[in-house]
This record gives structure tokens, C-alpha cells and sequence, in this order.
């Protein structure tokens, strides 16, 4: 799990380092490229929102990958230890399975939605807004008892199909209590892919799910929230750091 988030980190950081500099470059050069011959050569084509799409939900299931694994490891080697020794594996598989299914739905339709509202660029004044909410929610009491009952995992039948599906099953429950616990979280990373930002809240999400010798009493805590809203007072004084 962490070796697999790892390697979407890299991705990620790979693509930043890569891409924004270049297509910057090449679209100022087209840019004044066409200014120069005027009528004389055809305008550049325009990405179709399909491609955007495509590209925003493929960064979105890297993002994923390296903030939510992390995250739900430790139910992943519960369902392991749960499960047949023979078939420990498998049941891992089909838990991730089941719940990275949900966030990638989800990111699904929040791409959709930030493309058809104009991009990251026009909502970029909402990031702030976005992580002020994201704070308050934080030390919510609806929040706080979904976060107790996170490691909760209820698994059926031990061998077949079945047990397959009950893993996948799981999974699926698993995902959509984090999308609960940490939707608006979530909804910061669709309006803004900023690496800075992902770790932020990566860091976060880790230290509220930290063991301890009351690790419960961790759900909700102040200091997360307090960190998401110093995210939001940078978003809105520094946007461009981000």
C-alpha cells in the first residue's frame, strides 16, 4: 500500500516538474506565434473538455493513490489478518478494490463539475472558502462519530466468491465513510493539484488516525483544524505559492 502510494507521489511530482513549464512555454510561443501571422495560419486547436476531463480525473486517481492508501493501510492488513491465510492477498485486493472505486466516482463527478464552473484558475477564489469549511467540519459531531466507527470492518463469508464479495463490500462501506469524514478535504484537491496542499493535508489526515494510547480521542481533535485553517489564510493571501 505505502510502496503503491509512493509511486503516485513520484508520479505526481514527476508531472509538476515536467508539464506546467513546458505547456506554459509552448503556449506563450503559439500564442504569439498567431498574433504574428494574423490570418495567415489557422488558429490553435482547442483541447475538448473530454481531454480535460481525462487529465484532471487521471491526476485525481493519482492523488488518491497517494493520500488516501496511506490512510486506509491499516484496515487493508486487518482484512488480511481477518482473512484465510491462503487468501489474505485477494482479500486485500478486492477491500482496495471496493474502496478506491468510491473516490474515484467521486472524482469523477468534482472534475466535471470544477471544468463546467471554469476551471481551477476562475475558482480559484473559492479554495480558501473551500478550507475554511473543510476546518469547521473538522471538529464536527457528526464527523467525530463516523471517524470512531472508520475501523470498524465486518466481514462475511471466508472462502469463494463470496468472501470476495464481502471484501469488495467492505471496501465500498470504507470509502464512503471517508468520503463522509473527508469530502471537503478532498473537494480542496479538485480546485487546486498543489503538492504543497496534497502533503498538507496528507499530514493531517495521518496525524488525526495516528495510534496512541487513546487513539479515538484523536477524531475531531482542534489541532487538524487548526492547520486546515491556516491552509485556507495562505490560499487567500498566497494563492500563487500554492
Amino acid at each position: 500500500m505505502y510502496a503503491v502510494a509512493g509511486a503516485a507521489a513520484v508520479l505526481l511530482v514527476a508531472g509538476t516538474l515536467t508539464s506546467p513549464d513546458a505547456h506554459s512555454a509552448a503556449g506563450h510561443d503559439m500564442h504569439e506565434g498567431h498574433q504574428a501571422m494574423g490570418a495567415m495560419g489557422p488558429s490553435p486547436d482547442v483541447q475538448s473538455p473530454w481531454a480535460s476531463w481525462l487529465g484532471a480525473w487521471e491526476h485525481w486517481a493519482l492523488m488518491v493513490a497517494a493520500m488516501m492508501l496511506p490512510v486506509v493501510a491499516p484496515q487493508v492488513r486487518r482484512v488480511a489478518t481477518r482473512s484465510l491465510w491462503s487468501r489474505r492477498h485477494r482479500a486485500a485486493v478486492g477491500f482496495v478494490l471496493g474502496y478506491v472505486v468510491v473516490w474515484l466516482v467521486i472524482g469523477a463527478g468534482l472534475v466535471a463539475v470544477v471544468i463546467a464552473l471554469g476551471g481551477q484558475e476562475q475558482l480559484a477564489p473559492w479554495l480558501a472558502v473551500v478550507l475554511l469549511l473543510s476546518a469547521c467540519w473538522q471538529v464536527s459531531g457528526p464527523r467525530k462519530r463516523m471517524l470512531r466507527r472508520c475501523a470498524s470492518l465486518r466481514l462475511g463469508a471466508a472462502t469463494g466468491h463470496a468472501a470476495d464479495l464481502d471484501c469488495a463490500r467492505a471496501g465500498l462501506r470504507s470509502g464512503l465513510r471517508s468520503v463522509y469524514t473527508c469530502g471537503p478535504l478532498m473537494a480542496a484537491m479538485a480546485l487546486n493539484h498543489s503538492l504543497l496542499l496534497m502533503a498538507g493535508v496528507l499530514v493531517v489526515l495521518l496525524s488525526e488516525r495516528a495510534r496512541g494510547a487513546n487513539p479515538l480521542r484523536r477524531a475531531g481533535r482542534p489541532h487538524e483544524a487548526l492547520v486546515i485553517g491556516g491552509f485556507a489564510v495562505v490560499a487567500a493571501v498566497a494563492v500563487p505559492f500554492w
